[in-house]
């Protein structure tokens, strides 16, 4: 009989559909009691006991748990494995369970299990409905600092916020999605304290070990479907700018392993671990990209990597925000026809644009008006509707519409939800450009119009969804409504 360990960060819900489920989770490392001491040429896997994990599912209601699913937690990953259950009926509730072990050999389902101490939790299956309602909250910038090892501040100061969202969630509010869109992580808090030997991967898998496991975020992220990009602070503080031989030769890949490790294993990017080892893993290695998409319900979501791709030209016309192949992805998806509403996370914001002393802050999409206009001007040509740009990155919440007056029925929505847990200065109206023209390079006059007041305190946005127009409520960290802006389609 197999006695199950609990999981050392997770279980994370990922990337849900009307028929599967991923799910991320983490074991920890075990010296192996035959490892040869350092410096003998051994492979570092070879250090450690072989781990595996071990999950099942049924729907609520039913009596009997599916077969177990066995899957390896690989060293090379922080011990962490992905879990795919397929064959989900739509919009149906399920429970799970998931834990892991230590086996010299490949388990097999004959295995006996004890599951007394593994993780469950339980989630909703996706809609197979093209025009249901959905409902999802979502943030940005969840800031932690690391004093010395094992001593961390502002810890409560997110887990508060995770808490509201979950005490809406048990108040039966329905919760179809959980958005992060950036800054995830602030590996670069006491930056200028560390040394070139510090410069590893396991200084960021550090940072996720302890930001992913705190009671409150890891209770949310294990019971709804959840999806992440980047932003700088995942890497450095407004990457790649100031970026020298040390920081992309250490800094860089170190930071990019630990990303792809706990915020895009369990996302649609990677292929379905049910494919060979090998060719499980070598998106960490062989992937170009870093955004993707997915759609549920009446929303099709494009999630855009605004930072691993940016050219920083002198000028206008060599500076991009995007790659082209990702700019021409985007603009496919965008004039796809598909009707619903489209969806675009963006780590940082479209607009309004963010002030600074010398005017826009040449760091935001406002310091790349080449795609921008590009962008705008595809939207106008093309007269698609219903789009909406999820944006974080500035320490505030608000709402926004852009419109303009050759094209009465043009309209592009910008919500902004950043500071899930920001104990620094909170931006406010002053710091953007709130009415008038959107500074573009097109001959189209694209004005902002319909602002929501800006709310500068921890908080989260909830998006209510459907093909008629789009709710935002902005929350403090408390759980308390600060606005509600309705904008329709």
């Amino acid at each position: 009989m197999i006695q199950l360990k609990p999981l050392t960060v997770g279980p994370i819900l990922g990337h849900v559909t009307d028929q599967s489920a991923r799910i991320f989770g983490r074991a920890e490392y075990l010296p192996s009691p035959h490892a040869l001491p350092p410096g003998w040429g051994v492979q570092t896997h070879q250090l450690f006991q072989p781990c595996f994990g071990v999950a099942r599912i049924r729907a609520v209601g039913e009596s009997e748990f599916q077969p177990p699913q066995f899957f390896k937690m690989n060293p090379n990953f922080d011990m962490s494995g992905v879990v795919t259950f397929t064959g989900l009926k739509p919009e149906t509730d399920y429970e799970y369970q998931m834990g892991w072990f230590v086996c010299e050999d490949e388990p097999d389902s004959q295995l006996k299990i004890d599951w007394s101490k593994a993780n469950q939790q339980r989630f909703k299956s996706g809609s197979n409905d093209p025009q249901r309602p959905r409902s999802f909250v979502y943030g940005a910038c969840r800031y932690m600092q690391r004093l010395a090892p094992g001593v961390w501040r502002y810890v409560e100061d997110g887990e508060q916020t995770f808490a509201a969202i979950n005490q809406q969630i048990e108040q039966g509010i329905a919760t179809d999605a959980f958005l992060l869109v950036g800054d995830q992580i602030y590996a670069d808090d006491n930056f200028e304290e560390v040394t070139d030997a510090d410069l590893t991967v396991e200084r960021y898998f550090d940072r996720y070990r302890t930001t992913f496991s705190q009671p409150n975020v890891r209770q949310l992220m294990a019971q709804v479907p959840t999806y992440m990009t980047l932003d700088d602070h995942d890497i450095l503080d407004n990457w790649p700018r100031n970026a020298g031989d040390k920081e992309w030769q250490l800094v860089y890949p170190a930071a990019l392993q630990a990303y792809e490790t706990y915020q895009m294993s369990h996302g649609p990017l990677f292929p379905a671990l049910e494919q060979d080892e090998r060719e499980r893993y070598s998106g960490f290695w062989g992937n170009c990209r870093l955004w993707y998409t997915f759609q549920d319900g009446c929303c099709d979501f494009f999630a855009l990597d605004c930072r691993t791709e940016r050219q920083l030209g002198d000028t206008t016309e060599t500076r991009a925000m995007l790659s082209s192949a990702q700019m021409e992805a985007l603009k496919a998806w965008l004039c796809d026809g598909s009707d619903r509403v489209k969806c675009v996370m963006t780590s940082i914001p479209f607009f309004p644009d963010k002030l600074s002393g010398e005017g826009l802050d040449s760091d935001k999409w406002g310091g790349f008006l080449k795609q921008r206009t590009e962008l705008l001007d595809l939207i106008f040509d093309h007269d698609i509707k219903r789009v909406v740009f999820l944006a974080g990155d500035v320490a505030c919440g608000m709402s926004a519409e852009l419109r303009c007056q050759e094209k009465p029925d043009f309209k592009i929505i910008s919500v902004i939800s950043s500071g899930l847990s920001w104990p620094l200065i909170h931006r406010q109206a002053k710091h953007f450009q709130m009415e008038g023209k959107l500074v573009t390079l097109s001959t189209h006059r694209y004005e902002l119009a319909e602002a929501s007041p800006v709310v500068s305190v921890d908080l989260f946005t909830r998006v209510t969804v459907d093909l008629d127009g789009l709710t935002v409520e902005i929350f403090s960290s408390q759980g308390k409504l600060m606005t509600k802006k309705v904008h329709k389609f």
